[in-house]
C-alpha cells in the first residue's frame, strides 16, 4: 500500500496519456513509480475526437474527489475538478481545503484549461418541517463521522472525542446508536437546516463564493418518481440557486 495522492495523480497522468494517443496518434508510453505503460492495440483505440478542444488542453476534463487536504492540493495542480464531501462544514471549506487548493494551483499543471480547479460542493438540506427526513440527514452525517480519516472535520470543530465513540458503535454493529451522537449545532455546520421553504435560499446564501458548481443532497426515495409537488418544489429551488 502506498500513499494515494501521488498513486492518482500518476492514474490521472497515465489516463491523459492514453487520451493523446488515442487523439494524436502518438506512440503510448508512460511511466512512473507504480506504472509502466506503453501497449495499444488498435482493437482498443478509439478514433480521435471529431471536434477537439485547442492543441495542449485538456481534451476531457478529470475531477477527483476526496476529504483532506493532500487531495486537494492534488486537484489544484492537476485536475479540473474536486469534489468536496458531503462531510465538510463551511468552515472546513474555507480553513482546510481552500488553503489546499490555493497550494496546488500555484503549480498547476499547465495542460489545464481553467486557471484553477472548479470547486464541486454537495450539501445535505435537511428539512425541519419533516422530521423524518431531518433525521436521516442526521443518520447519513453520522455514518460518515464515523470513519476514522474523515475525523479531521469532526476534530477543527472540537468533536474529535465524538469521532471516536461513533468509530466504536461502527466497529461493533451499532448503528441505530450513531445519529444520537450527532447535535443539532454539528447538524447544523454539516447540512442547511430549515423549513422546506427556507432550504433554497439558505443554501443559496452558504454556498454563494464557495462553490463553483452546486449538489443539493436531499433524502428521497430515488426508485420512486417524483410526485408534482416535489418536482416544483425541486424546480424552484434551482431556479433561485440560479439566479443567486
Amino acid at each position: 500500500w502506498s500513499e494515494p495522492a501521488p498513486r492518482l495523480a500518476e492514474w490521472v497522468g497515465a489516463i491523459r496519456a492514453a487520451w493523446d494517443t488515442w487523439q494524436d496518434g502518438r506512440p503510448f508510453r508512460f511511466s512512473s513509480a507504480h506504472l509502466d505503460l506503453s501497449l495499444m492495440t488498435p482493437f482498443f483505440s478509439p478514433p480521435p475526437l471529431r471536434d477537439p478542444p485547442p492543441p495542449g488542453r485538456a481534451r476531457i476534463p478529470i475531477s477527483i474527489a476526496g476529504v483532506g487536504p493532500g487531495l486537494a492540493r492534488l486537484a489544484g495542480r492537476i485536475a479540473d475538478g474536486f469534489q468536496v464531501h458531503p462531510l465538510h462544514t463551511p468552515r472546513y471549506l474555507a480553513e482546510v481545503l481552500e488553503p489546499a487548493f490555493a497550494a496546488g494551483e500555484a503549480d498547476r499543471d499547465a495542460v489545464l484549461a481553467s486557471p484553477r480547479v472548479e470547486r464541486i460542493v454537495p450539501v445535505f438540506l435537511a428539512p425541519t418541517d419533516d422530521p423524518a427526513l431531518r433525521e436521516e440527514v442526521r443518520s447519513r452525517v453520522a455514518f460518515y463521522a464515523a470513519t476514522p480519516s474523515y475525523r479531521r472535520v469532526l476534530a477543527l470543530h472540537g468533536r474529535e472525542r465524538v469521532g471516536q465513540q461513533l468509530s466504536r458503535l461502527a466497529a461493533t454493529g451499532r448503528w441505530t446508536e450513531l445519529p444520537a451522537l450527532i447535535d443539532d449545532d454539528f447538524l447544523g455546520e454539516v447540512a442547511v437546516v430549515g423549513p422546506r421553504d427556507a432550504l433554497a435560499d439558505a443554501l443559496a446564501a452558504r454556498a454563494t463564493g464557495r462553490a463553483d458548481r452546486l449538489m443539493p443532497l436531499y433524502p428521497f426515495a430515488s426508485a420512486e418518481p417524483l410526485k408534482d409537488e416535489e418536482r416544483a418544489w425541486w424546480e424552484a429551488l434551482l431556479r433561485t440557486l440560479r439566479e443567486a
